[in-house]
């Protein structure tokens, strides 16, 4: 088994006596903006765990241990993708930037995005992370959220994370409020195109999410997908605990698949499509329409 860790220390400025509702919002939703980046870039054999040390004096550590199970030459944070805390660093910088408006420019330039914002400051940051965070608004939610805490409670003076040696990000008080709104990232630039394509299909379960978490593991024409699934009548049967799921077991679904092109219609670098199960037909003995929420007059 191997282990590495990476931490940050996030400074809520003001008075050291942090009011307990902001500190707990202000966790709250830098955990979920963590496991967001943590479903994008943790392999199958890895997982992560969350810890926070520290808090005191108007600061708490958040120290991200992420775990592989099995023995391997290869390091999980030596790799080709940044790690979580680097992702989050820079989709703090590019927030910080657009201050709640769309870029000026985007620019991508080999493996890394440069945005220009309409005061003319700019940010260049790894494509990698500026696809996680335009691919997923619940990202930019939680880091809204977290904005929203501090300025909710009117006697914080400033916002920061410190990464260590990789740096700082000070949100200043008077960016609060604008920051505190999420902006619609999935639509940030206005020469990328959404190219969306509806399957009939039959997919094959590899490992279902029985605690609506994560994603779906699912294969689709060969390949192994990651999906999102929106089909409150079979999501309602899988938690009420009425589809019992086989090995690899076939689900007749209707199947979204998006990808993300520039205007000439060329595939954008690291942009990997999406898929959302719109409709699940069948699954085993789950059968569209069959199935009905318990009640308490139900025996």
């Amino acid at each position: 088994m191997i282990m590495n860790t990476e931490s940050m220390k996030i400074r809520i400025g003001g008075d050291n006596d942090i009011d307990l509702e902001t500190l707990t919002n202000t966790l709250s939703s830098t955990v979920t903006a963590l496991k967001v980046i943590a479903d994008k870039t943790v392999k199958e054999e890895q997982y992560c765990k969350f810890v926070v040390k520290n808090v005191e004096k108007g600061s708490f550590v958040v120290v991200i241990q992420e775990v592989q199970e099995f023995m391997t030459a290869i390091s999980p944070f030596v790799a080709a993708v940044p790690t979580i805390l680097t992702i989050l660093k820079e989709a703090v910088e590019l927030k910080k930037i657009l201050g709640g408006e769309k870029p000026k420019s985007v620019e991508y330039i080999g493996n890394n995005v440069k945005v220009e914002a309409h005061d003319n400051s700019t940010v260049t940051i790894n494509n990698y992370s500026y696809t996680v965070y335009t691919q997923d608004s619940q990202l930019e939610k939680s880091l809204s959220e977290t904005m929203r805490a501090v300025e909710k409670d009117g006697q914080r003076t400033y916002l920061s994370y410190d990464f260590g040696d990789d740096g700082e990000v000070s949100i200043p008080q008077d960016m609060f409020k604008r920051l505190s709104v999420p902006i619609d990232v999935e639509n940030l630039e206005n020469n990328v195109k959404e190219n969306v394509s509806n399957y009939r299909t039959i997919v094959k379960v590899i490992k279902p999410d029985l605690h609506n978490k994560t994603k779906w593991d699912l294969v689709f024409s060969g390949e192994v997908v990651k999906a999102d699934i929106e089909d409150e009548d079979f999501l309602n049967a899988v938690h009420q605990k009425y589809v019992e799921f086989t090995s690899m077991i076939d689900m007749d679904v209707d199947l979204e698949v998006c990808f993300r092109t520039d205007q000439d219609g060329v595939p954008l670098v690291n942009t990997k499509r999406t898929f959302k199960v719109i409709k699940v037909y069948s699954c085993g003995k789950y059968k569209q329409g069959d199935f009905k929420q318990p009640t308490l007059f139900d025996d």
